[in-house]
């Protein structure tokens, strides 16, 4: 059989990966390299990964997947075993002859991978200043995807958050008198973010002055939709971002304003404040207050 022939056969076989964990004998090797599959490939069983997925990673899906690692406080040890895992998982897709390109051969991702200590400045450029805010911004021209990115710029949400959260998870506080969205993140953790008054306004001009009793998703789509109007975009306007850099301008705008390091590390999500400190080298100006910034 050619491998042609084999590759064509395979187009919709499921168990790729279960084959390949199944060529470990340690179970638990098999259990922790299950986790860290089905993690990066976002399914609950690993019978669900199908070719086209495991085609169809590209550097970007990779280095936010380490973004969040390191956003939700991975220990280095987990995050190289996850590294490793999925290196391990594409020889193992390169020798059956399943995937023409090798992801983990490609000289991006070497140069990602190639610290020693995983750490998120490795992982992520600089935040980008407000006049390179505005341009991209400025490149944008659907408004659903503006809107998107706003509120990505201006909350500091991760992408999962931004993908499921509704319209009326903003909520007004009487006794603040102030609007503040309610994410639901990682591991379920609550936590609620200042909407800054400018994003409010956006959001009257799209969707009306009662946008916050529309009970759907303000942007129904899949992550991976993110990262690809991401790659999109940065096309447009000649600045390379990721989703998660928008997260981290968000944090470093706030720093540049004087918010307490604890603040933006609760409005963030991080368990770990190192984490957060991670995000913010070199920013000193730092002070306890309620917020409210101009983004763009």
């Amino acid at each position: 059989m050619t491998s042609a022939s084999k590759v064509l056969k395979l187009t919709d076989y499921n168990s790729i990966a279960t084959d390949f964990l199944n060529t470990y004998r340690s179970k638990n090797t098999r259990v922790n390299y299950q986790k860290d599959i089905c993690n990066f490939f976002n399914v609950e069983n690993t019978n669900n990964i199908t070719l086209k997925n495991i085609r169809g990673i590209t550097f970007m899906n990779i280095q936010e997947f380490i973004l969040q690692l390191i956003d939700e406080d991975k220990s280095s040890k987990t995050i190289k075993r996850n590294i490793a895992t999925l290196k391990s998982f594409y020889n193992y897709c390169e020798s059956r002859e399943l995937v023409n390109n090798n992801i983990f051969n490609d000289k991006q991702i070497k140069r990602l991978l190639k610290t020693n200590l995983p750490q998120e400045e490795d992982y992520v450029g600089k935040p980008l200043s407000k006049q390179e805010l505005a341009h991209y911004l400025n490149s944008i021209d659907n408004k659903r995807d503006l809107m998107l990115f706003k509120m990505l710029f201006s909350t500091g949400m991760r992408r999962e958050e931004a993908v499921t959260a509704k319209f009326t998870d903003i909520k007004y506080n009487d006794i603040e008198k102030r609007w503040y969205l309610h994410v639901d993140g990682k591991g379920r953790k609550k936590r609620i973010i200042q909407m800054q008054t400018k994003m409010l306004q956006e959001l009257i001009d799209w969707k009306g002055e009662n946008f916050y009793e529309i009970n759907e998703a303000m942007f129904a789509m899949d992550k991976s939709n993110v990262n690809k109007l991401c790659n999109k975009y940065n096309e447009k306007s000649g600045i390379t971002i990721s989703p998660h850099d928008c997260r981290r301008t968000f944090a470093v705008q706030l720093c540049e304003e004087g918010i307490h390091l604890r603040t933006i590390q609760l409005v963030l999500g991080h368990e770990n404040i190192k984490t957060t400190e991670g995000y913010l080298r070199g920013q000193q100006n730092l002070k306890q207050g309620i917020y409210d910034i101009e983004l763009w």
